[in-house]
């Protein structure tokens, strides 16, 4: 075939799995312009301009061991370009792919012919006539293409083959000879009523792959191609054939001789489809995670790599807003972009729902990372249009190095995984390569998880209580509840080392849910103990009013405690409040009319903006400490003026933190109505409770 190749002026180039050119033939050198030792310097993606999924093509051609053709323009030394038609094979053992290039336009093809071959013409009798005289030259033409016949028995070891005639002033094909294996393919039967194809016999993109071919072939007065296609069997239904076509001139200038060879090959691709189907996204058609699993199998990587894990930010927005189906659009044009970055080696990839990965290959240092991911975020700059309406979209990423940072690849997504939920915690939009340390975080999480299921399994939290003390009267008129986890051997653990792992598990639901109803029990225990006045306030996360069973939970607990409401209390921060603004006031509604009395905890550190203040449903202003702080210092302070602004709201006010006496004086000069802080105790657990009761009540 290689002499075949290069009489008809085929451009071959040899690349390794990366796409290095290792070697060209003769007819490269010549139409591109290099020598054979600088195309050993290039790289694939250097010479085709138009490479677009280029890698991707290559690499599917790897992964499926799969014999395939793709459309290139490629550009020569002295800048010019060339279209070609190309034929890519991968061969697994010398781990090389063979690109062969033909040069259309060096034969004026015109793409886009609708030209085809519209019929076998009907009349075969009189065009077996046109044609007889000239069976003997068509036999001997054929013989001396030996390599053909070699070709074509290497395919076809059943004989699946026909000679054929065009005529070109009549614009029509006849089958002159073929043998029964050939028609058995086609299903055509008979000598000569049934052996006729007409247009409906192939799938679109064939006919137009023809069409270009054989406008190739008239121009050119000879031609000869590989081609799979799909074919309308007449009882089989569509199926997949190879079909190899020779075109080649004959005595009288206006007859084209065809040598036709196919070969059933549809059990072999429904094998490739499905194993295709399984390596690509059904959405995007973009590589997803068992195609990297294979590609990493496939390749004894020697080289730098960066992988890539990133997901959309707020991408349930979209879905939210305009559906499901504008919503995958949007994640089509999500890679559409990130496929069409101007970069010489990579691969976009799609792994669930709104997470993307992207391998960069050949990456020789991390500025080389930088530069791509500033690409990234240039795509992510321009609007997304859906429903003609435009809306921003933003990404966090996480980034592994390979190999620094594992082998495996399996364990650099996880690394880069860990990364991207790093960024996420930190505020999301940006990017953030993998540290070691960021999975011995995650290790400590883990364990922190595990411990904790074990403390709420083995009742190990407590509650402590601070008072709270009416500024008028110097009297405790309730106390703040706060959660204490006591290991057995007797450690404290203060909540900041473990609030958080519990949010981010889902276990401060039911922690939550254990606190409320113990601070329910305490009260009833007050109550019983001569004190029905005095009120618990609990805290409560964002994780547990996010719930959708909250108020529910709230409800069996308050119903089976049967506890006085009124001294509940629940302390919610503005932040959460805002989260969801309407659901959350609607819960909040929802508790206040069983008489549970709402604080806004840590007031001016959220929004701290007047109209939703005047919006929400609370009871009770509560300063954050860090204001009281500035309480007898140089700093600016605050504090008169959010006493003042809660009671214009007819709010109860309390401070939080105090500590100096200064702070005192202040607050009582400003008609605060309770104080909280060491300046009046420290928290306690509940058997000092009664001790402190019987001093200061």
């Amino acid at each position: 075939m290689n002499e075949l190749k290069q009489s008809q002026e085929v451009m071959i180039l040899i690349m390794n799995f990366k796409g290095k050119i290792l070697s060209a033939n003769g007819y490269a050198t010549e139409r591109l312009g290099y020598t054979k030792s600088e195309f050993q310097q290039k790289h694939i993606n250097e010479l085709a301009i138009d490479t677009g999924s280029i890698n991707e093509f290559l690499n599917n051609v790897i992964a499926v061991k799969n014999k395939n053709s793709v459309d290139l323009t490629l550009q020569t030394l002295a800048g010019d370009r060339i279209y070609t038609i190309c034929t890519v094979e991968s061969n697994k053992e010398k781990e090389t792919i063979e690109l062969s290039a033909i040069d259309v336009k060096k034969y004026n093809l015109i793409q886009g012919n609708s030209k085809y071959i519209k019929k076998l013409h009907s009349d075969l009798e009189q065009a077996e006539e046109l044609l007889q005289e000239h069976y003997n030259t068509v036999v001997d033409e054929i013989s001396k293409y030996d390599d053909i016949i070699d070709y074509i028995k290497i395919i076809n070891e059943d004989n699946t083959i026909a000679i054929c005639q065009y005529d070109l002033p009549n614009d029509h094909i006849c089958l002159l000879k073929s043998t029964t294996a050939f028609k058995n393919v086609l299903g055509l039967y008979g000598e000569h009523e049934n052996l006729k194809l007409n247009v409906n016999a192939f799938d679109t993109e064939t006919i137009e792959k023809i069409t270009e071919y054989q406008d190739l072939a008239i121009d050119a007065k000879g031609y000869e191609y590989g081609l799979e296609c799909k074919y309308n069997h007449p009882s089989k239904g569509w199926i997949w054939i190879y079909l190899i076509v020779k075109y080649y001139q004959t005595a009288k200038s206006d007859t084209l001789n065809i040598l036709v060879a196919l070969a059933d090959i549809n059990a072999e691709k429904q094998i490739e489809e499905k194993m295709i189907n399984t390596l690509y996204d059904p959405l995007t058609k973009a590589p997803n995670k068992d195609y990297f699993l294979s590609y990493f199998r496939e390749h004894n990587e020697k080289n730098h790599m960066a992988v890539i894990y990133f997901d959309l930010d707020n991408f349930k927005f979209v879905n939210d807003s305009f559906g499901r189906k504008y919503g995958d659009e949007t994640l089509k044009q999500v890679v559409s972009r990130l496929k069409n970055i101007e970069w010489k080696n990579f691969i976009v990839g799609r792994l669930i729902a709104d997470e993307f990965i992207i391998v960069l290959e050949d990456v020789e240092s991390l500025d080389e990372v930088h530069i791509f991911m500033d690409k990234v975020t240039q795509v992510f700059a321009k609007p997304f249009t859906v429903q003609t309406v435009n809306f921003g979209l933003s990404y966090s990423a996480g980034i592994s190095m390979y190999p620094n940072d594992s082998l495996d690849f399996e364990e650099l997504c996880n690394n880069a995984d860990i990364a991207m939920h790093k960024v996420k915690a930190e505020g999301k939009k940006k990017y953030m390569f993998y540290h070691k340390n960021f999975k011995e975080d995650v290790v400590a999480r883990m364990y922190m998880e595990s411990d904790l299921r074990e403390g709420l399994k083995n009742s190990e939290f407590s509650l402590y209580y601070q008072p709270q003390v009416n500024m008028s009267n110097n009297k405790v008129q309730g106390f703040e509840a706060l959660i204490r986890w006591i290991k057995p051997d007797g450690r404290i653990i203060p909540p900041f080392k473990f609030i958080t792992s519990a949010e981010e598990t889902g276990l401060m639901v039911p922690i939550g849910a254990w606190v409320i109803k113990e601070a329910c029990e305490f009260i009833n225990r007050l109550a019983a103990g001569g004190y029905p006045n005095l009120y618990v306030a609990v805290n409560i996360s964002g994780v547990q009013i996010a719930d959708p069973n909250f108020v529910n939970t709230v409800n069996e607990i308050l119903d089976e405690t049967d506890v006085n409401t009124y001294n509940l209390h629940m302390e919610i921060t503005e932040t959460i409040l805002m989260k969801d603004m309407k659901t959350n006031t609607e819960k909040i509604r929802c508790l206040q009319s069983r008489g549970v009395i709402i604080a806004l905890d840590d007031f001016g550190t959220g929004y701290s903006s007047l109209t939703y203040l005047k919006q929400f449903p609370v009871d009770v202003l509560k300063i954050e400490k860090t204001f009281v702080d500035d309480i007898g210092t140089d700093r600016k302070n605050l504090v008169g003026s959010i006493i003042n602004l809660g009671h214009d709201l007819d709010l109860a006010v309390v401070a939080e933190g105090v500590e100096e006496a200064v702070q005192l004086d202040y607050l009582e000069a400003y008609n605060c109505d309770v104080l909280q802080g060491y300046i009046v105790s420290r928290p306690m657990p509940e058997e000092n409770v009664w001790e402190f009761l019987k001093e200061s009540y």
